[in-house]
């Protein structure tokens, strides 16, 4: 009989440590269901010729899982291209550029060739249907397009009537033996932080008589790799015309080496850009002390192609977004996030990915560099003391 109850006790003991087992695999089972699996992705800039061999076209594509993003430009001035398609496993690709009322105008179709840096297929006008093969390969190294001098300097333009002025600076890039690409790169940053907001104030200075003062200013926030990130602060005092002050602050980030514009979605994977808004607008209300309302904090939603409400640091990113609030709470628009923060959303093929990788080097270089100069200190100690 007790030997009976001994087996039946054990037997029990069993069972529920079956059960235990089995829960605990489960847990383990739905933790690793909940593990991200990290999409195909990839950043490249490609160089080539479509029907005129003296215009050599400049293409930017992004990778994110199937979908295909990316611009062309052939010319220095003038907006890029923008193209929207597919890629599948195989490396075949669609690309569609469409004009302004939706309609394709550009069917580019091919496949990626040698570990995607080689890609070839056809050049489809669908204007004419005239099909043009082409060609198109990314530089192995882009060095042959910048020398080892490249710095920048800034361009100042004042202007003043009576009591009214406005002083606008602003960078420019220079040491390019590519003197397009180099041209390119500034267009891009006069288009983007001075020539509309020029424009205006000059004709608020012709028209002003009482008195007015605008200012745009800029501050480098990271020139590093391919990187270049720039902020720009507009200050506009019109208290002797309309007792108004406006402070507003934007943002970009240009590859200066591939001559492409950063949108958000090369930044953050496409498919996190909805949380993450959520995590900015949460932290802009709190600098408003959750005073705005859901009308306001859904103007201050970022687009995936929206290109100059953040600027990049050597570990943070600020995003601009006082220009989408109300007047009085513009200040709270300013927020910025150290990476680590971010690190969930982050594009791993992007440029806050590759320089958070050039920071980890770097350090790596510093310690081994503070071990070798420890090393060489002790070895001079001992041969000191020897002597």
């Amino acid at each position: 009989m007790k030997l009976r109850r001994y087996y039946y006790f054990l037997f029990s003991i069993l069972t529920l440590y079956l059960i235990s087992c089995n829960k605990t695999n489960q847990n383990n089972d739905a933790r690793k269901s909940v593990v991200k699996i990290q999409k195909p992705t990839f950043q490249k800039a490609f160089i080539g010729y479509v029907d005129h061999p003296d215009t050599l076209i400049h293409l930017n594509l992004s990778r994110y899982d199937t979908l295909l993003t990316g611009s062309y430009w052939y010319k220095i001035k003038g907006d890029d291209n923008k193209v929207q398609g597919k890629i599948d496993k195989k490396g075949n690709f669609l690309l569609i550029q469409k004009d302004s009322t939706g309609k394709p105008i550009v069917e580019i179709k091919g496949i990626f060739l040698s570990n995607i840096n080689v890609l070839r297929g056809d050049w489809i006008d669908k204007k004419t249907n005239k099909i043009i093969p082409f060609e198109f390969q990314e530089p192995a190294d882009t060095s042959f397009r910048i020398k080892n001098t490249i710095k920048i300097t800034q361009k100042e333009i004042i202007r003043n009537n009576g009591n009214c002025l406005i002083d606008v600076v602003y960078p420019q890039i220079s040491g390019y033996t590519d003197e397009v690409l180099q041209n390119k790169v500034n267009y891009y940053i006069e288009s983007n932080f001075s020539l509309n907001q020029i424009r205006d104030l000059m004709n608020d200075l012709e028209a002003c008589k009482k008195g007015f003062k605008g200012e745009i200013k800029y501050e480098i926030r990271c020139f590093k790799g391919d990187l270049l990130s720039i902020s720009k602060i507009k200050h506009i005092d019109k208290t002797n015309l309309s007792n108004e002050i406006i402070d507003e602050t934007f943002g970009i980030a240009i590859n200066f080496k591939k001559g492409k514009i950063y949108e958000f979605q090369d930044l953050f994977n496409l498919e996190d850009i909805p949380r993450l808004n959520q995590v900015i607008q949460n932290r802009i209300n709190s600098n408003c002390n959750n005073g705005l309302t859901s009308a306001d904090l859904r103007k201050c939603e970022i687009k995936p192609n929206d290109v100059n409400c953040f600027c990049i640091g050597r570990d943070n990113i600020t995003f601009h977004l006082t220009q989408k609030l109300p007047r009085a709470m513009r200040g709270c628009g300013y927020v910025r996030f150290r990476f680590n923060d971010l690190k969930e959303f982050i594009n791993p093929s992007g440029p806050i990915a590759k320089l958070i990788e050039l920071e980890k080097i770097e350090k790596e270089l510093m310690n081994k560099k503070n071990k070798d100069d420890k090393y060489k200190e002790k070895e001079l100690i001992s041969k000191i003391s020897a002597g």
